[in-house]
């Protein structure tokens, strides 16, 4: 059988995609096809997160379902966190899914086939999705790869829905782990980044013991050019963190920590800890152990009870700390959460003039610490994509500094009789940037 799949949302997300394509494509009996049009059978991954999570998903399946109107004997499949959240709505508001999958037990998507008409879904029962290791790697980079080192959260965060959709915290055995990076490695990937929702706490679930850094210690051995880690939480472990990447030329100089907010008011209503005095001196230590760090977060604007105020600290804190790259986001109203009955509510258009206030500061910041590159040499990672200009190659690729798909880019110019097309890792010479990128020359591969 033909099949198409459609894989939407976060890397987590990407990850279960590549290892249900894993058991579907390991017998041999189906293929996979690059064209929705030339399926049998059309496979949605979904998010379902935020609203424009979800509202992505729904015209990704709803595009799929009208190719039934040619081709009446398509299989449609859903699966993802938007099913484990809003099965009963999906099966009654499109009739024209087949089958769902959640997201507890991957295997399960190799019986859409056998029961593809009854619209249940396959995977009640215990959570199977932290176990496998198995992988198609279909929607990871060039030579990057991320590996889930466990899934769900313990935390209850007031705006967010992942432990509604994925359960609590249930961190994979170290071995499991590492027989996957190898895995991984042996297919060439360069860099693994290492991703659950809450790498700081993992292992806890386990024997009570946090043991992020006792793993990377163990996959630093493996071989990998690079590792870096993401989704931080605000915690002096970070510190710890930072002391590593610099002692070690495999850790990327990188640390992602999505702070959502500064102010000691709104963090408190998020049931998250900490405030502006406690995040900026995060921040400090971090850089003081290691200055050649880059540092990303992101924040949240217009939670409820949001206020003036709140609003000018955040402004305040990203002066004061000059991150390397933020992300802001307008909350999204996500029923099931302790926000969404919260009085003080704040409209869209307030929530995005703050996020527009928050990225018109950071921008210059950002600009800034882009610029502290330039004459460098740096080592940089492909991402697989290269353009022509008259009397050069222009390489994409990505320093130490970024991750990919939500940081920036370094563009490369290649000698044009250089006899690579697509290089994987080079050393290159930082000769100038913009507000988001850098440009360099070619110097050698690595």
């Amino acid at each position: 059988m033909k099949i198409y799949f459609d894989a939407l949302g976060c890397p987590k997300a990407l990850v279960d995609a590549e290892k249900m394509c894993a058991h579907l494509f390991e017998s041999g009996e189906h293929i996979a096809v690059m064209d929705p049009e030339e399926a049998d059978a059309i496979i949605v991954n979904t998010c379902g997160f935020i609203e424009s999570a979800k509202e992505e998903s729904i015209n990704a399946i709803l595009s799929h379902a009208a190719l039934k109107e040619d081709n009446p004997d398509l299989i449609l499949a859903v699966s993802g966190c938007m099913v484990a959240r809003y099965h009963e709505q999906l099966k009654q508001e499109i009739p024209e899914i087949d089958a769902f999958i959640g997201v507890k037990d991957p295997s399960k998507i190799t019986d859409i086939f056998i029961q593809r008409k009854n619209k249940s879904m396959l995977d009640q029962g215990e959570y199977k999705d932290t176990t496998q290791s198995n992988r198609s790697l279909l929607f990871s980079g060039f030579k990057h790869a991320w590996i889930k080192i466990g899934e769900g959260c313990n935390r209850s965060c007031g705006f967010c829905a992942i432990p509604l959709m994925r359960g609590t915290q249930r961190s994979r055995l170290e071995q499991e782990i590492i027989d996957e990076a190898k895995m991984l490695l042996d297919q060439g990937i360069r860099e693994l980044i290492v991703i659950t929702q809450d790498p700081v706490n993992y292992g806890l679930d386990i024997d009570k013991t946090r043991r992020l850094l006792p793993l990377l210690q163990k996959l630093e051995k493996i071989g990998f050019d690079w590792i870096r880690v993401q989704y931080l939480f605000p915690d002096p472990m970070l510190i710890d963190l930072a002391q590593l990447y610099k002692e070690s030329s495999v850790f990327c100089n990188y640390i992602d920590v999505p702070l959502q907010h500064v102010s000691g008011n709104v963090l408190k209503s998020m049931n998250r800890p900490g405030n502006y005095d406690t995040m900026a001196q995060l921040f400090s230590d971090m850089r003081s152990a290691n200055p050649e760090l880059a540092i990303r977060t992101s924040f949240i604007a217009g939670y409820p009870g949001e206020t003036n105020e709140d609003v000018k600290e955040v402004a305040r804190f990203l002066q004061e700390v000059q991150a390397d790259r933020v992300g802001f986001f307008a909350y999204s109203h996500e029923e099931d959460t302790k926000s969404y009955t919260m009085g003080d509510q704040i409209s869209k258009q307030i929530a995005q003039d703050r996020v527009t206030l928050w990225a018109g500061v950071q921008q210059s910041i950002s600009t800034d610490r882009l610029k502290r590159h330039i004459g460098k040499k740096l080592i940089c990672i492909g991402e697989g994509i290269s353009e022509e200009s008259p009397d050069a190659r222009i390489m994409l690729m990505r320093s130490e500094y970024d991750a990919p798909e939500i940081d920036g880019i370094v563009r490369v110019r290649v000698p044009k009789d250089y006899p690579i097309d697509l290089i994987e890792m080079a050393e290159v010479e930082i000769v100038g940037s913009d507000d988001h990128d850098l440009d360099a020359v070619f110097i050698r591969e690595v």
